[in-house]
């Protein structure tokens, strides 16, 4: 118990510490980053960068659909060739009727036994 008072404690004094000195630092940092962004020439390299994106939207969007077919194509192509699948396990199949018994799984012993489950 000594052990997260001293913890709690030691945070808590870390943080009222860091926030003095750091709100400082942090409204420095903020306004040279203001004053960067808002530079005539950063602005024209970000106007020109958008400028670019936007027009190798429609190329990058074709190849993406081209892709998109490819990949559409290959798998209705393989799904079609082998009718089993290809996994290496099949778990069994234990058919569960209304007049049958319930599969036994470690939840359903738990529930039958009167617990939550939980």
């Amino acid at each position: 118990m000594k052990a997260k008072f001293a913890l709690v404690t030691g945070v808590a004094t870390g943080y009222v510490l860091g926030t003095r000195a750091g709100r400082q630092q942090y409204e420095k940092i903020r306004s040279q980053a203001t004053a960067l962004w808002n530079d005539p020439k950063v602005q024209d390299k970000v106007s020109s960068a958008t400028g670019v994106v936007k027009e190798q939207v429609p190329v990058v969007g074709g190849k993406l659909s081209a892709a998109g077919h490819k990949v559409t194509d290959k798998v209705s192509s393989s799904s079609s060739s082998s009718s089993a699948p290809s996994s290496s396990y099949d778990p069994p199949i234990t058919p569960v009727t209304s007049s049958g018994p319930v599969p036994t799984t470690p939840v359903n012993d738990v529930i039958q036994a009167g617990g939550s489950g939980i």
